[in-house]
């Protein structure tokens, strides 16, 4: 009887964690960062635990990238950065640094979907991706917020604002080139 009991609560257990399981990858995005739930801020190496990556002087987003890393390229929605830092190490950087439902690591990439930056722009939500490239490592921050949604246009207006006419015709030839 016994045995019937604890099978029973380890299947109730089990089932308990995969209703935990599911609702965690919910693509919602993350919760807004209070106010006061700033990034933490430590300028000198004897105030960090060991390992433990410094903030520099490189900004992305409002994102402080860590002191060993440097800009490749910036574009209008996207960051890219790299350096010889441990995989690791970089991972706690970033997830002391954002706010996320989930982090999704694999063999060849660590993903912080949906990100929001500490003390940064409550409204804006980040796609973090950590990629090792030995020697290197990269850090790849694109801005995947939605655009807003604009309500009550008639279905021409949005033709126009697409760059169209209504039957599919550019609007401006002389914009493509």
């Amino acid at each position: 009887m016994g045995s019937h009991r604890r099978l029973r609560g380890a299947l109730l257990l089990s089932v308990a964690w995969g209703v935990a399981l599911v609702a965690c990858r919910s693509e919602e995005p993350p919760p807004a960062p209070h106010a006061d739930d700033a990034p933490p801020r430590a300028t000198s190496p004897d105030r960090v635990a060991p390992g433990a990556l410094l903030e520099g002087e490189v900004v992305a987003f409002g994102f402080r990238a860590p002191q060993d890393m440097r800009l490749v390229a910036r574009f209008h929605d996207a960051a890219h950065l790299e350096g010889r830092v441990k995989l690791a190490d970089l991972e706690d950087y970033v997830r002391a640094r954002v706010v996320t439902r989930h982090v999704e690591v694999t063999p060849h990439r660590s993903v912080f979907p949906n990100a929001r930056i500490r003390g940064g722009d409550a409204q804006r939500i980040y796609r973090f991706e950590i990629v090792p490239k030995p020697p290197t490592v990269q850090l790849i921050i694109r801005d995947i917020t939605p655009p807003p949604r604009t309500e009550g246009l008639s279905e021409e207006e949005r033709w126009r604002r697409a760059g169209l006419t209504p039957d599919g015709k550019l609007l401006d030839p002389n914009e493509l080139e």
